[in-house]
């Protein structure tokens, strides 16, 4: 077997495959996992005849911290190659003792960064995580974004021939892309909408800003922070208040009413996840339990809502004779 290492893809005899990936998208390259191990802290896709574990990481947060962030299923983010069965030399993140965290075979195979063998004494524990040169669109050379971490004694060879001779954790390692966007808030020259609940507020942003994406600036809570060269701690259930404040002043154009046909609330929704990026949907902070007529008739094509809410009926008895459906999430 054969894996090069190349920016975001690595390939396995000549088949790519991209980070993040999906068990899918494994599965057709390497056939279905000889066991699946999950944990709360993430899953683990082990093929034990090629001494190879596939990791998915439960929690999609460096993803979207990053922004590279696909969906749920697309959450692998490392590939760990078992090469040397000494007890000593098995290390991983996770430092399990525990055999059957480990595959039961062996690798045996090569390992490349876009063709090419380094050096030992680049590829070696004293530098981490060993990643090569690339050049980007702009022509510039920079690293890649996927890398190795090497395991085993620097003084020891690498490679016998066209063979790895240490375990390697390959980890995807995104460069968040720089932010565009201007967060100076103006006001349009048009009238806005107006809003009695500001989660009502919240779930139409979702539609128009993260779904349509046609209510700028498109916002996110990393980028923001760094825009106002802020010090918020974002690692928090917590809601940012320099985030509520950004979407309560925020303007809606009463011309963007009309593109609004639905609205579907989640717990997993990017507009909660950039007020609280670390919310884990289970308390109402964000529930709908009552709105106006008024705020409603402000959106002539809603048909159909699906919110979080304690009380449907009271909402119903609003929604209904509106033409409006809307149900529990």
């Amino acid at each position: 077997m054969h894996i090069d290492i190349l920016n975001y893809e690595i390939t396995i005899d000549g088949k790519e495959l991209r980070f993040p990936m999906s068990y899918e998208e494994v599965k057709s390259v390497m056939g279905e996992a000889s066991r699946v191990l999950v944990e709360d802290w993430g899953t683990l896709y082990m093929y034990d005849d090629q001494g190879m574990i596939f990791e998915d990481q439960n929690s999609p947060m460096y993803l979207k911290k990053q922004k590279a962030y696909i969906d749920e299923e697309h959450k692998i983010t490392s590939v760990s190659l078992y090469v040397n069965d000494k007890q000593d030399l098995l290390q991983d993140m996770r430092k399990h003792k525990d055999p059957d965290y480990y595959p039961h075979g062996l690798y045996k195979g090569n390992l490349t960064f876009r063709g090419y063998q380094p050096e030992n004494k680049y590829f070696n524990n004293y530098y981490g995580c060993y990643q090569a040169y690339v050049t980007n669109s702009e022509g510039e050379s920079e690293f890649a974004h996927v890398g190795a971490y090497i395991r085993g004694e620097d003084a020891d060879p690498n490679y016998d021939g066209d063979r790895l001779l240490k375990n390697v954790i390959i980890s995807f390692k995104p460069r968040r892309p720089k932010s565009t966007e201007n967060y100076n808030i103006e006001q349009p020259d048009e009238e806005c909408l107006f809003f009695d609940n500001f989660n009502f507020k919240l779930a139409v942003i979702q539609e128009l800003m993260y779904e349509q994406e046609v209510l700028k600036p498109y916002f996110d809570i990393y980028d923001y922070a760094k825009f106002k060269k802020a010090k918020w701690n974002l690692d928090t259930i917590k809601n940012v208040r320099g985030a509520v404040n950004f979407f309560k002043e925020l303007p809606i154009p009463v011309s963007m009413a009309e593109k609004v046909e639905r609205i579907l609330m989640d717990g997993g929704n990017n507009i909660y996840l950039n007020i609280a990026p670390c919310w884990d949907g289970e308390d109402e902070r964000f529930y709908i339990d009552k709105l106006s007529e008024a705020e409603l008739k402000q959106f002539p094509n809603l048909k159909k809502m699906t919110v979080m809410t304690s009380d449907i009926d009271k909402l119903k008895k609003v929604c209904e004779p509106l033409g409006i459906e809307v149900e529990r999430f």
